[in-house]
């Protein structure tokens, strides 16, 4: 029950909101239905009357004395498990360190937000991403106006985005060339759309650069997602390499009704998350002139409600604001992967003295730049007033430019 929600929502417990097309598992976690799940992962869960189980998987951990893990946690709430806790994959060692520490304050560990978080952690991937620079490409709604107003067919967006993607290949061999230092090297990354940049998302899927896919319909609000399935469905085929991306327009003091409306959708995803394994990345774009400080309570307000996202990408706050975020994700969320800055269309010198104040925070491991570094391009080539290598070159520079002055932020 939501009992710390900086007097939001309190009394209710919105692990157990049912969504439409999903099924509530008896520990809280939102999964898609019991037929889904057989298909998506055949041989992990069973439902026998009204119970969840799983199998043991061969060579399930052990812990002291030969007993699993499992029974551990049964001897700590002074019960026999004839069954075990629902999870994807086993319990982790330090899946039993976390609860030994708050054993009394755990009465359903399966409920538990914190241990199934930390549970969730144990399977992500191991990449460690420091200085991430992201081309921020999946904008849907903005290439179509810009189109639109050039009168060119919206066919023609998903040819500018591969030549996004062109100078995006430029400017990695580039770095790759003149990088001879890994202790100044960055990586690179890509944010990329199914529905105009479908092709390229598979291309690059595997080459090893950082990968976002959002799942959010454009300009929603209240948050809706894209597809005519559920979300439980539609992530049920993501490859892990591929970070769920969620863009929601979310002020801590929207009216009631919307605001618990986003945050159960918020709910949904995450739990999607979290079931298939895959990272989260959330979005925070609060409407109004106080966004610095309702972003900071809107995080504050989604840790509240158990949602423990990957990564955050957020507008670039001023230095005491990022004090106050870098200490609300130490306490929150310390295994959190980090903030990326967004860039909200603004020029990229403005974007480079945000950098300045950013790059002084560990918590800040770069930015998801994206119309800044394209939109003047892509309306002269839409109009039929710039080349295709001139729009490559263009955004190819325009990306390196910013690149380099994260680079120069974070070594001074």
């Amino acid at each position: 029950v939501d009992e710390h929600a900086d007097g939001l929502g309190r009394g209710v417990d919105h692990r157990q909101l049912p969504v439409e097309g999903q099924g509530v598992l008896p520990q809280g976690r939102a999964v898609p239905c019991a037929d889904q799940v057989a298909e998506a992962a055949p041989g992990h869960v069973h439902a026998l009357d009204g119970a969840v189980q799983r199998h043991v998987h061969a060579g399930h951990e052990e812990g002291e004395h030969g007993q699993s893990l499992d029974a551990q946690v049964g001897r700590h709430l002074g019960v026999e498990v004839v069954g075990v806790l629902l999870a994807p994959e086993h319990l982790h060692a330090h899946d039993l360190e976390a609860l030994e520490t708050r054993a009394e304050g755990v009465a359903r560990p399966d409920r538990d937000a914190r241990l199934n978080y930390l549970h969730r952690l144990a399977g992500r991937n191991p990449a460690c991403w420091h200085d991430l620079c992201v081309l921020a490409f999946d904008h849907r709604s903005q290439f179509l106006a810009m189109a639109r107003q050039a009168g060119a067919d919206a066919g023609r967006i998903t040819a500018f985005k591969r030549l996004i993607a062109a100078a995006f290949c430029e400017v990695q061999a580039e770095l790759q060339a003149t990088n001879t230092d890994t202790n100044s090297a960055v990586h690179t990354g890509l944010l990329i759309d199914d529905h105009y940049g479908g092709e390229l998302l598979h291309e690059f899927t595997g080459s090893g650069v950082w990968i976002g896919r959002p799942v959010e319909v454009p300009a929603s609000r209240p948050l809706e997602f894209e597809g005519e399935v559920s979300i439980g469905q539609k992530l049920a085929t993501w490859p892990r390499e591929q970070v769920v991306k969620c863009l929601v327009r979310y002020h801590p003091d929207d009216p009631a009704e919307l605001r618990l409306q986003q945050e159960r959708k918020m709910r949904e995803l995450y739990d999607a998350c979290a079931f298939f394994g895959l990272e989260l990345l959330l979005e925070i774009t609060p409407p109004g002139e106080d966004a610095e400080e309702a972003v900071l309570r809107a995080v504050q307000r989604c840790y509240h409600l158990g949602l423990y996202p990957d990564w955050w990408k957020l507008p670039p706050p001023g230095e005491a604001a990022w004090q106050r975020l870098a200490q609300l994700i130490d306490e929150h969320a310390p295994e959190c992967r980090g903030v990326l800055l967004l860039g909200l269309d603004v020029p990229p010198p403005q974007l480079a003295a945000h950098f300045a104040t950013a790059a002084g925070f560990s918590v800040c491991k770069g930015f998801a730049v994206g119309r800044s570094l394209f939109a003047e391009p892509a309306r002269r080539w839409f109009g039929g007033r710039l080349s295709d290598r001139e729009a490559v070159r263009t955004i190819g520079q325009n990306y390196l430019g910013l690149i380099r002055a994260w680079q120069t932020s974070r070594a001074g």
